[in-house]
């Protein structure tokens, strides 16, 4: 599970800070953050807490590391480990990259994709028993680029959705150390209604073909769960306890006795 109404502070922030750079970039100290990381630090920040909240300790929780895959290396967002700890140090144990694209969605959905299969495959090489997950924002229609250009705010582009949700189903749900290394054990396409204040987070398949985004079919093969960000952190924490068991504290979860750890 995750703390939804966090989520919503975190999109709500990213929304007025981006609106107001475009609408007022000499005056707006934020117009910076459309070429930084401030604003997808926000969104550090919620993953972040949200593995603390599964039991992941602050100290085993690290940003912007590099991870030796193979044949690549890459500077990973979010890493889980203990190479500093009397732990038995077998590599990184969660790995987590988040993106955003808010604009130019459709041009460059070739070379994102490209770029994402190619780093699963890359760590998976190295490190096959590494829960790996991509973490997506992505907005219901992009904002313009043209417009942004003149300090309008219009989200009309149109992008192919369904495209985007099949090509990111076909390389998720990875279950087995042994599974092809290039799919995620899960990703998460937060694709986000910013016209709405406060923004409204898409993860009710029916909105989307009441709004004509998917069709009818569409929406019954993939169903919700594959645009939700529900199990995200639920499917990352449980292969990591079943992967890592012998470097997994599992003292605090035996504290809850309804807790299944038939599983680990």
């Amino acid at each position: 599970m995750y703390d939804r109404d966090q989520l919503q502070n975190v999109l709500t922030g990213i929304k007025r800070d981006f609106e107001g750079a475009i609408e007022d970039p000499d005056d707006n100290p934020n117009y910076s953050m459309i070429r930084s990381q401030e604003l997808i630090g926000r969104i550090h920040s919620f993953i972040i807490d949200q593995l603390e909240n599964n039991g992941i300790e602050e100290s085993r929780i690290h940003e912007d590391e590099v991870v030796y895959g193979y044949p690549k290396s890459k500077s990973q967002d979010i890493l889980v480990h203990d190479f500093d700890s009397r732990r038995p140090v077998v590599g990184p144990h969660i790995s987590i990259n988040v993106r955003s694209q808010l604009s130019s969605i459709g041009k460059n959905y070739d070379t994102i994709y490209e770029r994402i299969f190619a780093e699963s495959t890359s760590l998976h090489n190295r490190f096959p028993y590494l829960p790996l997950g991509y973490f997506f924002l992505l907005p219901k229609r992009g904002y313009d680029s043209d417009a942004k250009n003149d300090n309008r705010i219009e989200r009309s582009e149109e992008y192919d959705i369904e495209k985007y949700i099949d090509s990111f189903a076909s390389i998720s749900g990875r279950e087995d150390p042994n599974d092809n290394v290039w799919k995620y054990e899960a990703i998460c396409l937060l694709i986000v209604d910013f016209s709405q204040d406060p923004p409204m987070i898409m993860d009710n398949i029916d909105y989307y073909v009441e709004e004509g985004i998917v069709s009818a079919d569409f929406a019954e093969t993939y169903g919700s769960k594959i645009i939700s960000v529900d199990d995200f952190f639920d499917k990352l924490i449980r292969d990591y306890k079943r992967r890592y068991a012998l470097v997994h504290d599992f003292s605090s979860d035996r504290d809850d006795p309804n807790q299944d750890l038939s599983g680990y």
